[in-house]
Formats: C-alpha cells, structure tokens, sequence
C-alpha cells in the first residue's frame, strides 16, 4: 500500500510539474516575441515646460503575430541624459491589446502635459507594453537600447517655460497646492467663478483646460461654462469624476483688440469637503481642479506683427 501510495504521489507530482511547464511555456510564448512594432509622432521636438505635448500613437502588428491573451498597459517614459524618468505617460490603449489583429495598425493620439521642473534639456522618449498584475513587458520589434523591453521612438528637448502662454490668477481661486515637495504635480481649486487674465496673442489660439470634475462626490451632474471676455465661450455637462482635458480654439477675431482677454470658469454646483467626506473639515466651496491652464498660438498662425 506504502509503494502504491508513493507511486500515486509520484504520478501526481509529474502531472503538476507537467502543467506548470506547460502553463511557463505559453507565458513564455507570448512574452518571447509580440511582432509590434511602435512609433510616436510628436507635435514638436522642442517645448516649454508646463506646454501640452501632443502625440499620436501607431502600433504596427505584423500578419505573422498571434492575438494577444491579455490587456497589456502603455508604459512611455520620458528620460534624461543619465536615463533618470523624469516623467511618463502610462495608460490604458483605447483599443484593448487582446482585441489587435494581426496586419492591421492601432492608432490614437494623447495629449500630456510637461511638468514644471528645473530640468532643461533633450529627453528620450521610450515605449513598451507590460502586464499591469505581474509587471513582465512584451518584447517588440524596435530600437531597446538597455535590453529592458522599452523602445526609442523619439526624443523632445525641454526649454524654459513660456511665460506668455501663462494665466494671470484673479479672483475667485483658492491656494496652490502640490502631491509633496518631492514632485511637480500642482493644482489649483476654482470656487463657483474664477476669472484669468492672458497677454492675447493677436492670432488663433488654443485654450488648454485641463482639470478635475467632482460630479461623483456631488452625487448630481456638475454644468462647467467658460466665458472669453464675458461672452459665453463653451459649455459643458460631467455626470461622473475624473480628469478632463479641454482643447478650445479661439479665433483671433474673438480674442478682440486689447493685450489682455479674460477668461472665466463657472460652475452650477460647489463641492463642499465637510458635507460629503467623513471627518473632513474643509469648507472650502469647490468649483473645479485645475492641473494646466494654457493660451498658445495655434500650429500654422503667423506670428502677430509687433
């Protein structure tokens, strides 16, 4: 009975070590080669910090590729000379990774914002694909300089920042806040109206609004409209939280003769902290979260004559 026994756990121990070098096998499988290819088309290789980089995003599959069986995230990381991240753009592609066909092209464009920080000089942009639960990249078919499985697709210089793309705070905002001294994430909370001042730029432009809607603490939609020198500007309706980006273009007729326009955020609804949030002791009357705020030219424009 013992050797029988033995013999039974013998068998079973086979069978799981059989399994387990089959189930490495097709990780390894599909870890070993994704024939992808990726690429980035930067809006400009030189930016001021603090300036929306605009980039598409093209994944070339390769016909001899296999489908993909899981949601692999976007890592770029953006690198300096030392190969120091200075900052990213991970996320999620639009298209799900297991849902690429093989010979077709996935295409998407992002728009992140450069941070303010006190480095001033040309960043490596790199790219890969990785399993958000277990952290492995996909080998792809490109430029992987450190054997790391992140790809070169481009590099951008940063310059110092454009004081003229800036906003002039006025009223109704409330204090600059940051993550930690250790980083360069800001923002700023607008009350139920805000205003800002910008230089005009005397040709067609692009309003940058990047920002946070509290609709889901409010547990009712939250009406954001923005006026360009108390004429009504674009308005618009958030029935959940997150993060927003809005690109508005302005026509240089609208931005009218004088150096200055104005621009005011409003809000139908507040978000008051200690009538939601447990504990909390903010009463602060929260409009909405400003990370970037941004006037530039937009691409093409000739320059105003001075």
């Amino acid at each position: 009975m013992r050797e029988r026994k033995g013999l039974m756990w013998g068998s079973s121990i086979f069978f799981v070590l059989f399994f387990i070098t089959i189930g490495c096998s097709e990780k390894e499988k599909e870890n070993a080669q994704a024939f992808i290819t990726p690429d980035i088309t930067l809006s400009d290789t030189e930016l001021p910090i603090g300036s929306p980089l605009e980039m598409s995003y093209q994944w070339m599959i390769e016909d001899q590729m296999p489908p993909l069986k899981k949601d692999y995230t976007v890592f770029v990381h953006f690198l300096d000379q030392e190969g120091k991240l200075v900052f990213t753009d991970d996320h999620t592609p639009p298209l799900p990774t297991s849902q690429w066909k093989p010979g077709e092209q996935v295409e998407y464009e992002r728009t992140p914002f450069i941070p303010y920080s006190p480095i001033v000089e040309e960043l490596k942009v790199k790219v890969g694909l990785y399993h958000i639960e277990s952290g492995t990249r996909l080998t792809l078919v490109g430029k992987d300089e450190g054997k790391d499985r992140a790809y070169l697709v481009g590099k951008v210089k940063l310059l110092p920042e454009d004081l003229r793309s800036l906003p002039v705070y006025k009223d109704g905002w409330y204090d600059l806040e940051v993550t930690s001294e250790d980083t360069f994430e800001e923002w700023i909370w607008s009350q139920k109206a805000a205003e800002v001042s910008f230089v005009n730029p005397r040709r067609d432009a692009i309003l940058y609004l990047h920002a946070y809607s509290p609709a889901d603490e409010l547990g009712v939609p939250q009406q954001i409209t923005l006026y360009l020198n108390d004429q009504p500007l674009e308005s618009w309706q958030f029935t959940s939280s997150g993060d927003f980006l809005r690109k508005i273009t302005i026509k240089k007729e609208e931005l009218g003769a004088d150096n200055w326009i104005d621009i005011k955020i409003e809000v139908d609804k507040v978000f008051i902290p200690v009538e939601h949030i447990e504990e909390s002791e903010d009463t602060r009357e929260l409009g909405v979260k400003v990370y970037n705020l941004l006037l530039k030219p937009a691409p093409g424009t000739p320059a105003a004559r001075k």
